[in-house]
């Protein structure tokens, strides 16, 4: 039995970003096809020997490169794609994709430029879902988009990350296959929750929310937590917990800096809109007892993230890189520097005096963080939480002991802003001046 009320919100938001994609899927297509000849796309058999070979990047012009995913009308038939380069100072018109890699030794092959490219399976079966039968579609990946061998430019394509999301028209983001079903029912869900909550709270005044509602609003709005039983829930932990994309770290920046966000679960898809009024609700509403507090409780991570997006999107506050890893400790990234890397878009102007160098050991970038950190600060959050992990583990890092572990994510996060800590080392007397050569720390104070 369908939740009543969902197919009025579903085809009311539903055709504005039909309509809205359309518009800009149209404008891809022909300003695509104008130029297609301009970058003598190869054409004729698949070189099935020869693998493709990137052409290096010219780091000062902001220059990225696109793929064009050539349609197909069939469903299985194998990915082919155009790559070329565009300057991000001309404004280009693309979508980009957020996903996770899956495991990299598990690959399939695509044609890049008619010629054979590893992929994973999880990246595959994205183009695969995201390709339209008869029209082109340009897109940014990164596994694609970036020579990963490359280690200059993926240092350079880093410091481009936040641009490229936030100039994107829109950004896809991949949860996987849904073989078990659980996108419709979870969508469903989610679809009706947002538009109780949208009719229940038509403006932002927390603290008299209902008074411009209809009784009808405030009835559905106060009888919601009947429809939220143990199954509809159970669909929607494994849609907003159980993909991989949503622990993964690089997802804070892209979701957070992107015009527009659609989520993609096997054949469904559903605007992040919709994400974020469900977020609402789940704020707002008085948790009754029952699976409603079980179930809101797990999705902690796709919580953090829709209030990231909210917070920067409207008020554009950055944050120092300290905090920004506190808040998203509990994400992961296959690299351990990127536990830093990724989150440099959302930084503050100090904090972005951290570049990425992907040529350095994990220890040694870490060391350069925590010296930056310690320095541009003359604070020593980094003396409190230096090789903070859970009692009884040990890092596999050799780091001195005032030196944050960033790729831990085994030990609880502290509640304490930084801003409240205290320090006996230096009590309430701020420092003057820090110093640090090879793996020690000093201080003086005032």
């Amino acid at each position: 039995m369908k939740t009543p009320g969902l197919q009025h919100r579903s085809a009311r938001v539903g055709s504005k970003a039909v309509e809205s994609l359309r518009q800009t899927w149209h404008t891809l297509v022909h300003r695509n096809r104008d130029s297609k000849k301009k970058r003598n796309f190869t054409t004729g058999r698949p070189n099935f020997t020869t693998p493709y070979t990137y052409e290096p990047l010219n780091p000062s012009n902001s220059l990225i490169r696109l793929i064009a995913l050539e349609p197909s009308p069939d469903f299985a038939s194998d990915i082919y794609c155009d790559i070329f380069n565009v300057s991000l100072d001309t404004k280009p018109v693309y979508e980009a994709v957020s996903y996770a890699w899956g495991d990299a030794n598990i690959t399939e092959m695509l044609f890049l430029q008619n010629h054979p490219f590893q992929a994973t399976v999880n990246l595959v079966s994205a183009l695969r879902h995201l390709r339209f039968k008869y029209e082109t579609r340009i897109l940014w990946v990164d596994a694609i988009c970036i020579d990963q061998a490359n280690n200059l430019e993926r240092e350079q394509q880093v410091g481009l990350m936040g641009s490229i999301y936030s100039m994107a028209e829109c950004d896809l983001l991949w949860l996987g296959e849904d073989p078990h079903g659980y996108a419709g029912p979870a969508f469903e869900l989610m679809t009706y929750v947002a538009d109780v909550y949208d009719d229940a709270y038509d403006s932002d005044d927390y603290e008299e929310p209902l008074r411009a509602a209809s009784e009808e609003a405030v009835s559905r709005w106060k009888n919601l937590p009947i429809y939220l039983d143990e199954d509809k829930f159970k669909s929607l932990e494994k849609t907003l917990r159980d993909p991989p994309v949503w622990q993964r770290i690089w997802i804070v920046q892209e979701i957070a800096v992107s015009q527009q966000v659609f989520i993609h679960f096997g054949s469904h898809h559903m605007s992040w809109d919709i994400m974020e009024s469900w977020d609402g609700a789940v704020a707002r509403l008085p948790h009754p007892t029952g699976p409603w507090p079980q179930g809101a409780g797990s999705l902690y991570l796709t919580r953090s993230l829709a209030a990231t997006r909210r917070t920067f999107k409207h008020s554009g506050v950055k944050l120092p890189i300290l905090d920004l890893w506190q808040d998203f400790r509990g994400f992961l990234a296959t690299d351990p520097r990127d536990m830093i890397f990724a989150l440099l878009g959302l930084a503050d102007e100090e904090s972005r005096l951290i570049t990425a160098d992907y040529s350095k050991p994990v220890e040694e970038v870490l060391t350069m963080v925590a010296r930056t950190i310690i320095s541009q600060t003359q604070k020593l959050d980094c003396l409190e939480m230096g090789q903070l992990l859970t009692p009884g583990l040990k890092s596999n890092l050799d780091l001195p002991s005032w030196v944050i572990n960033f790729s831990d994510v085994s030990g609880a996060i502290s509640t304490m802003t930084p801003s409240t800590r205290h320090h006996s080392a230096s009590a309430s007397t701020p420092c003057s001046s820090v110093s640090m050569e090879d793996s020690v720390a000093s201080l003086s104070s005032i």
